[in-house]
Protein backbone atom coordinates (compact mmCIF):
# COMPACT_ATOMS: atom_id res chain seq x y z
CA UNK A 1 0.00 0.00 0.00
CA UNK A 2 1.19 3.45 -0.46
CA UNK A 3 4.32 5.12 0.93
CA UNK A 4 4.67 6.00 4.42
CA UNK A 5 6.78 2.57 3.82
CA UNK A 6 6.53 0.54 6.40
CA UNK A 7 9.31 0.82 9.13
CA UNK A 8 10.84 -1.55 11.56
CA UNK A 9 12.46 -0.81 15.06
CA UNK A 10 14.44 -3.46 16.86
CA UNK A 11 14.04 -3.61 20.79
CA UNK A 12 15.77 -6.67 22.45
CA UNK A 13 14.17 -7.37 25.81
CA UNK A 14 15.96 -8.30 29.02
CA UNK A 15 15.59 -12.16 28.26
CA UNK A 16 17.26 -11.15 24.93
CA UNK A 17 13.67 -11.16 22.90
CA UNK A 18 13.60 -9.46 19.74
CA UNK A 19 10.80 -7.61 19.07
CA UNK A 20 10.03 -5.97 16.10
CA UNK A 21 7.09 -2.71 15.61
CA UNK A 22 5.90 -1.97 12.33
CA UNK A 23 3.74 1.38 11.63
CA UNK A 24 2.00 2.26 8.24
CA UNK A 25 1.74 5.25 9.26
CA UNK A 26 5.21 6.45 10.15
CA UNK A 27 6.29 9.63 9.23
CA UNK A 28 8.75 12.01 10.69
CA UNK A 29 9.50 15.77 10.94
CA UNK A 30 12.30 17.87 12.16
CA UNK A 31 10.26 19.50 16.33
CA UNK A 32 8.88 22.72 15.96
CA UNK A 33 8.29 23.01 12.09
CA UNK A 34 4.32 23.63 12.09
CA UNK A 35 4.69 23.31 8.12
CA UNK A 36 6.24 19.89 8.29
CA UNK A 37 3.72 19.15 10.79
CA UNK A 38 0.94 19.78 8.54
CA UNK A 39 2.86 18.16 5.72
CA UNK A 40 3.44 15.14 7.22
CA UNK A 41 -0.46 14.49 8.31
CA UNK A 42 -1.60 15.70 4.64
CA UNK A 43 1.15 12.83 3.54
CA UNK A 44 -1.54 10.06 5.37
CA UNK A 45 -4.09 11.11 2.29
CA UNK A 46 -2.76 8.31 -0.02
CA UNK A 47 -3.13 5.71 2.04
CA UNK A 48 -7.10 7.53 3.31
CA UNK A 49 -7.56 7.15 -0.35
CA UNK A 50 -6.82 3.68 -0.86
CA UNK A 51 -8.60 2.33 2.13
CA UNK A 52 -12.06 4.89 1.38
CA UNK A 53 -11.71 3.35 -1.93
CA UNK A 54 -11.88 -0.17 -0.97
CA UNK A 55 -14.75 0.83 1.57
CA UNK A 56 -16.26 2.42 -1.67
CA UNK A 57 -16.34 -0.38 -3.62
CA UNK A 58 -17.79 -3.04 -1.26
CA UNK A 59 -20.65 -0.74 -0.74
CA UNK A 60 -21.56 0.45 -4.46
CA UNK A 61 -20.33 -2.43 -6.01
CA UNK A 62 -20.56 -0.40 -9.51
CA UNK A 63 -17.41 -1.39 -12.05
CA UNK A 64 -16.21 2.22 -11.79
CA UNK A 65 -15.32 1.67 -8.31
CA UNK A 66 -13.95 -1.65 -8.55
CA UNK A 67 -11.47 -1.22 -11.34
CA UNK A 68 -10.17 2.66 -9.51
CA UNK A 69 -9.50 0.39 -6.82
CA UNK A 70 -7.93 -2.11 -8.61
CA UNK A 71 -5.81 0.39 -10.16
CA UNK A 72 -4.72 2.35 -7.16
CA UNK A 73 -3.25 -1.14 -6.03
CA UNK A 74 -1.76 -1.93 -9.59
CA UNK A 75 -0.34 1.49 -9.61
CA UNK A 76 1.33 1.23 -6.10
CA UNK A 77 2.78 -2.54 -6.97
CA UNK A 78 4.30 -1.05 -9.81
CA UNK A 79 6.16 1.25 -7.85
CA UNK A 80 6.90 -1.17 -4.91
CA UNK A 81 8.75 -3.51 -8.22
CA UNK A 82 9.82 -0.15 -9.70
CA UNK A 83 11.67 0.77 -6.25
CA UNK A 84 13.24 -2.74 -6.34
CA UNK A 85 14.57 -2.72 -9.63
CA UNK A 86 16.35 0.43 -9.28
CA UNK A 87 17.33 0.10 -5.62
CA UNK A 88 17.67 4.14 -5.11
CA UNK A 89 18.14 5.14 -1.70
CA UNK A 90 16.17 7.71 -0.41
CA UNK A 91 18.14 11.13 0.50
CA UNK A 92 20.17 12.09 3.12
CA UNK A 93 18.64 14.60 5.55
CA UNK A 94 20.61 18.08 6.48
CA UNK A 95 21.88 16.67 9.94
CA UNK A 96 23.34 13.36 8.08
CA UNK A 97 20.80 11.10 8.96
CA UNK A 98 18.20 8.89 6.45
CA UNK A 99 15.63 6.99 6.79
CA UNK A 100 15.12 3.38 5.57
CA UNK A 101 13.41 1.71 2.01
CA UNK A 102 14.43 2.71 -1.61
CA UNK A 103 13.46 5.99 -2.91
CA UNK A 104 12.69 5.54 -6.62
CA UNK A 105 10.27 6.51 -7.48
CA UNK A 106 8.09 8.13 -4.98
CA UNK A 107 5.09 5.71 -4.80
CA UNK A 108 3.31 9.08 -2.86
CA UNK A 109 3.80 11.14 -5.99
CA UNK A 110 2.81 8.41 -8.51
CA UNK A 111 -0.24 7.41 -6.50
CA UNK A 112 -1.52 10.74 -6.52
CA UNK A 113 -0.93 11.51 -9.46
CA UNK A 114 -2.50 8.41 -11.14
CA UNK A 115 -5.62 8.96 -8.89
CA UNK A 116 -6.20 12.62 -10.19
CA UNK A 117 -5.14 11.72 -14.00
CA UNK A 118 -7.79 9.09 -13.84
CA UNK A 119 -10.42 11.12 -12.17
CA UNK A 120 -10.17 13.95 -14.40
CA UNK A 121 -10.59 12.07 -17.40
CA UNK A 122 -13.20 10.02 -16.33
CA UNK A 123 -15.42 13.23 -15.10
CA UNK A 124 -13.96 14.48 -18.96
CA UNK A 125 -15.57 11.83 -20.87
CA UNK A 126 -18.41 10.47 -18.75
CA UNK A 127 -19.32 13.11 -16.05
CA UNK A 128 -21.62 15.42 -18.32
CA UNK A 129 -22.45 18.66 -16.45
CA UNK A 130 -26.29 19.63 -17.07
CA UNK A 131 -29.00 21.45 -15.31
CA UNK A 132 -31.81 19.96 -13.15
CA UNK A 133 -34.75 20.87 -11.65
CA UNK A 134 -33.06 20.92 -8.49
CA UNK A 135 -29.86 23.35 -9.83
CA UNK A 136 -28.45 25.10 -12.52
CA UNK A 137 -25.89 23.58 -15.35
CA UNK A 138 -23.09 26.47 -13.75
CA UNK A 139 -23.60 24.14 -9.95
CA UNK A 140 -22.96 21.58 -12.34
CA UNK A 141 -19.54 22.93 -13.78
CA UNK A 142 -18.97 24.41 -10.83
CA UNK A 143 -18.79 21.11 -8.74
CA UNK A 144 -16.66 19.51 -11.58
CA UNK A 145 -14.34 22.29 -11.23
CA UNK A 146 -14.10 22.12 -7.46
CA UNK A 147 -13.30 18.32 -7.55
CA UNK A 148 -10.61 18.88 -10.09
CA UNK A 149 -8.93 21.69 -8.37
CA UNK A 150 -8.97 19.93 -5.20
CA UNK A 151 -7.25 16.31 -6.81
CA UNK A 152 -4.24 18.87 -8.49
CA UNK A 153 -4.10 21.06 -4.78
CA UNK A 154 -3.50 17.55 -2.81
CA UNK A 155 -1.44 16.16 -5.53
CA UNK A 156 0.78 19.35 -5.34
CA UNK A 157 1.03 19.19 -1.51
CA UNK A 158 1.84 15.82 -1.67
CA UNK A 159 4.68 16.23 -3.87
CA UNK A 160 6.16 19.59 -2.03
CA UNK A 161 6.05 17.17 1.03
CA UNK A 162 8.15 14.48 0.19
CA UNK A 163 10.67 16.49 -0.83
CA UNK A 164 10.51 19.50 2.32
CA UNK A 165 10.55 16.25 4.90
CA UNK A 166 13.43 14.40 2.57
CA UNK A 167 11.95 11.66 1.73
CA UNK A 168 12.58 11.85 -1.76
CA UNK A 169 14.55 14.13 -3.90
CA UNK A 170 12.93 16.06 -6.62
CA UNK A 171 14.26 13.34 -8.98
CA UNK A 172 12.38 10.59 -7.24
CA UNK A 173 8.98 12.66 -7.30
CA UNK A 174 9.57 13.82 -11.03
CA UNK A 175 9.73 10.41 -11.51
CA UNK A 176 7.01 8.97 -9.69
CA UNK A 177 4.31 11.57 -11.33
CA UNK A 178 5.25 10.95 -14.44
CA UNK A 179 4.99 7.61 -14.28
CA UNK A 180 1.64 8.09 -12.35
CA UNK A 181 0.28 10.07 -15.05
CA UNK A 182 1.50 7.46 -17.79
CA UNK A 183 0.03 4.42 -15.75
CA UNK A 184 -3.29 6.45 -14.80
CA UNK A 185 -4.08 7.08 -19.07
CA UNK A 186 -3.04 4.13 -20.06
CA UNK A 187 -5.21 2.73 -17.51
CA UNK A 188 -8.21 4.62 -18.22
CA UNK A 189 -8.17 3.31 -21.92
CA UNK A 190 -7.64 -0.12 -20.99
CA UNK A 191 -10.52 0.21 -18.41
CA UNK A 192 -13.05 2.49 -20.05
CA UNK A 193 -12.66 1.19 -23.76
CA UNK A 194 -10.92 -1.67 -24.59
CA UNK A 195 -12.60 -3.47 -21.40
CA UNK A 196 -15.82 -1.79 -21.74
CA UNK A 197 -17.82 -5.47 -23.48
CA UNK A 198 -16.47 -7.84 -21.20
CA UNK A 199 -17.62 -5.14 -18.60
CA UNK A 200 -21.05 -5.54 -20.06
CA UNK A 201 -21.17 -8.89 -20.25
CA UNK A 202 -19.60 -9.30 -17.23
CA UNK A 203 -22.70 -8.11 -15.77
CA UNK A 204 -25.21 -10.01 -16.96
CA UNK A 205 -23.70 -12.97 -15.35
CA UNK A 206 -25.22 -15.21 -12.32
CA UNK A 207 -22.43 -13.60 -10.24
CA UNK A 208 -22.52 -10.25 -10.62
CA UNK A 209 -25.82 -10.37 -10.66
CA UNK A 210 -25.32 -12.15 -7.16
CA UNK A 211 -23.22 -10.03 -5.78
CA UNK A 212 -25.66 -6.83 -7.40
CA UNK A 213 -22.34 -5.53 -9.53
CA UNK A 214 -23.72 -3.25 -11.92
CA UNK A 215 -21.72 -0.57 -14.26
CA UNK A 216 -23.21 3.14 -13.97
CA UNK A 217 -20.29 4.69 -16.20
CA UNK A 218 -22.04 4.86 -19.15
CA UNK A 219 -25.25 6.04 -17.82
CA UNK A 220 -25.95 10.02 -17.88
CA UNK A 221 -26.94 11.57 -14.54
CA UNK A 222 -26.75 8.48 -12.25
CA UNK A 223 -26.69 10.49 -9.32
CA UNK A 224 -29.64 12.15 -10.15
CA UNK A 225 -31.40 9.33 -10.97
CA UNK A 226 -30.34 7.15 -7.86
CA UNK A 227 -31.58 10.24 -5.86
CA UNK A 228 -34.82 10.36 -7.74
CA UNK A 229 -35.47 6.50 -7.19
CA UNK A 230 -34.16 7.08 -3.22
CA UNK A 231 -37.17 9.30 -2.68
CA UNK A 232 -39.88 7.58 -4.87
CA UNK A 233 -38.83 4.35 -2.79
CA UNK A 234 -38.92 6.70 0.22
CA UNK A 235 -42.04 8.17 -0.55
CA UNK A 236 -43.97 5.03 -0.90
CA UNK A 237 -42.83 3.55 2.28
CA UNK A 238 -44.10 6.66 4.17
CA UNK A 239 -47.42 5.68 2.15
CA UNK A 240 -47.84 2.15 3.16
CA UNK A 241 -46.92 3.04 6.54
CA UNK A 242 -49.35 5.69 6.98
CA UNK A 243 -52.46 3.10 5.54
CA UNK A 244 -51.27 0.38 7.51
Amino acid sequence: FPSPHIYWFMMSGVDGTTWKSVSLTFVEYEDGDLIGKGLAYFSLVPIFITFAMGIVMLVRRDMQSILLTGGLIGNETISFLLKHIFKEPRPMRDDGSGTTGYGMPSSHSQLMTFLTIYLMLLMIFFVKPSPSKYAPLWWSLLGKIVVAGSLLTATLVICFGRVYLQYHSPKQVFVGSVLGLCVGIVYFYVANVLLRPLRAAFCNTLLAKVLFIKDTTYVDDITLIEYEAARKAASIHQTIKKLT
